[in-house]
């Protein structure tokens, strides 16, 4: 659960700065920067995406492994969620990267 926290606040964070400088930029006003707001939100996200799928992998080593040596371990709703912030997150990305 601690990563899909902290991927659920890489992704906030990402749209929050995109949202932010997508309100406060001036229309029409271009700087050449090499890395701008918005290349640096779908960073952010990305990375929160990405770790979540490690979230995920790494979940599903350690059931296998304690479920060979206690067969009766219940099951998580982790998953669960991290399918959901999953979701929004892909949500997110698609709309910072569709618009401009």
């Amino acid at each position: 659960m601690a990563w899909t926290r902290t991927a659920t606040s890489l992704i906030t964070f990402g749209f929050s700065v995109y949202k932010f400088f997508q309100i406060e930029a001036p229309r029409g006003v271009e700087r050449s920067r090499l890395v701008g707001p918005r290349q640096f939100a779908i960073a952010l996200v990305s990375i929160g995406l990405f770790s979540l799928v490690l979230a995920t992998f790494e979940y599903f080593q350690n059931m296998r492994m304690l479920r060979a040596e206690y067969p009766r371990t219940p099951r998580s709703l982790a998953v669960l969620v991290a399918g959901l912030i999953s979701a929004l997150g892909i949500v997110d990305l698609l709309l910072m990267i569709l618009r401009q």
